[in-house]
């Protein structure tokens, strides 16, 4: 703390202080009319932000610090504000100190009357996993329309729901346009632009190689929602299967007596280097597009 009071801290920045529920649930109720908007200086230190504030407050460890108060009602507010979680407050008679972290915009879920610090909270407390109600779902987020990413999917379907695989065309081309609207966990939530063939059970490719099982889907009229599991698969020149899909099938069987089959091996069998091998997705070295 004598190193952050011997800083001069000279941007100026305006904030609100904002207190969690005080039953101790994970998140933080945002008070109407927003709570007084405190005038103070602010200095970054890597993940860390330290905040000199004039007078004294009722500020405490866990408490959230916001700036841009004006925007806190707006439903971009992720976008347009910082969010900073306290973590250190030394209060004298004049004035106070606060070192608090700051939270990634992407970890933040802010509804109408509330915040939740990381989406994995909010899946605890009112949502199964996969989502129960995937509309009533969508519309319950406060929807992240920039600073995300764009991917381009390839959709593959599987030819029968008795096959536990989903053929690759040749070539395959990535060309269906989304947006990542939230995740959580192995879990993603994909707008895709216009309208698609995809359904439950579908396989999504990325450029990047990541492979997504389709589990639910919303349809509207010039979009559609996808929500998605990341899965690891092994892929084939021609196919693809998830990872224990494939152990299950192709498993050896357990040999019965292995001094016996030991003994029965050649040299020729030790020293063979004619083993067949697959590659799984994590190498991100399969294809190309």
């Amino acid at each position: 703390m004598k190193t952050a009071r011997d800083h001069q801290l000279k941007r100026p920045v305006k904030l609100v202080v904002i207190k969690q529920s005080l039953d101790g649930q994970p998140f933080w109720p945002i008070p109407n009319p927003p709570p007084p908007t405190i005038d103070a200086c602010c200095e970054v230190f890597a993940e860390y932000s330290v905040f000199s504030l004039p007078k004294q407050h009722k500020i405490s460890r866990g408490d959230l610090l916001i700036d841009i108060p004006s925007m806190i009602q707006d439903s971009y507010w992720a976008y347009c504000s910082w969010c900073y979680l306290v973590e250190y407050v030394s209060i004298d008679n004049t004035s106070c100190v606060v070192i608090a972290k700051q939270v990634n915009i992407h970890d933040i879920v802010k509804l109408p009357d509330r915040i939740y610090l990381t989406n994995d909270d909010f899946i605890k407390l009112h949502k199964p996993n996969p989502i129960d109600d995937l509309d009533a779902f969508i519309a319950s987020l406060t929807i992240k329309e920039t600073f995300n990413s764009h991917p381009r999917f390839a959709i593959l379907k599987q030819l029968s729901d008795n096959h536990t695989f989903w053929p690759v065309p040749s070539p395959l081309f990535l060309k269906e346009c989304a947006h990542l609207v939230w995740k959580s966990m192995r879990y993603y939530l994909f707008c895709l632009f216009g309208q698609h063939n995809i359904s439950y059970n579908d396989l999504l490719i990325d450029r990047k190689l990541y492979y997504y099982l389709v589990k639910q889907v919303s349809v509207r009229e010039t979009f559609c929602f996808a929500f998605t599991e990341s899965v690891d698969v092994v892929k084939l020149h021609d196919k693809i299967y998830l990872e224990n899909d494939f152990i299950q099938l192709h498993k050896p069987k357990p040999i019965d007596d292995l001094a016996e089959f030991v003994a029965s091996l050649t040299i020729k069998d030790v020293f063979a280097n004619q083993w067949p091998t697959f590659t799984f997705s994590a190498t991100k070295t399969l294809f190309s597009t």
